[in-house]
């Protein structure tokens, strides 16, 4: 049965509400790359590919990884996170300031909404997370992806069969994301048999540092 893994990345400085950057450029804090340290020491996976976003972040978390393994990674887009607060429209803002913000976002659920120029919308977000799943058939077996969390939570819903069509849809999504624990670092496995028909993901807790694991 094919298999690739998705892995989120180490903290970055925008989970930890320091000033806002433009997303492609938002990179790891100091914690962050400590635990890019600690996942390489941890994964035994023999990787086909390695595969990371446009973002730089992840790059920064598969480094020591790559480095160990004498390896290079290609970028995707379709597994860029969702840039739902554009730059454009909160440059200078800490993360206490970005928060009303967000909050407002997720209470309008319109999927069409866009935060800023360079902002993108929740329906621009999901064709994207579709044309990956769409993918999966294309994909070689053991490659192992570098990816953000509203991307992997976003995954999930969709391999469940959850639609999101309308404002509904969206709210849904919202309760599902802020219940789901996606934390920084954890490894998960993807797995189908014909494509995205079949596909199911899980968490690997052998991958995943122990403080996250719950008891």
């Amino acid at each position: 049965m094919p298999a690739i893994y998705i892995i989120r990345h180490a903290e970055s400085t925008t989970n930890i509400g320091e000033l806002s950057r433009p997303n492609p450029v938002v990179p790891l804090t100091t914690k962050g790359r400590e635990q890019a340290r600690k996942l390489a020491e941890r994964l035994t996976i023999e990787p086909s590919e390695v595969i990371v976003s446009e973002f730089i972040r992840t790059r920064q978390t598969a480094q020591p990884w790559l480095d160990k393994l004498g390896l290079d990674a290609r970028e995707d887009g379709l597994i860029n996170e969702f840039n739902m607060l554009g730059y454009s429209m909160v440059e200078g803002m800490t993360g206490e300031q970005r928060r009303p913000i967000a909050s407002r976002y997720w209470r309008k659920a319109d999927l069409n909404a866009r935060c800023g120029e360079d902002g993108e919308t929740f329906n621009e977000f999901t064709t994207r997370v579709n044309k990956f799943l769409n993918t999966l058939a294309e994909r070689r077996d053991n490659s192992v992806l570098f990816s953000h969390g509203m991307f992997i939570r976003l995954l999930m819903w969709r391999l469940l069969g959850y639609p999101m069509h309308t404002a509904h849809h969206l709210k849904l999504f919202q309760n599902f994301h802020q219940g789901s624990q996606v934390h920084n670092t954890a490894v998960f496995r993807l797995h189908w048999q014909t494509g995205r028909e079949d596909a199911a993901i899980r968490i690997l807790p052998q991958f995943t540092p122990e403080a996250f694991i719950t008891r």
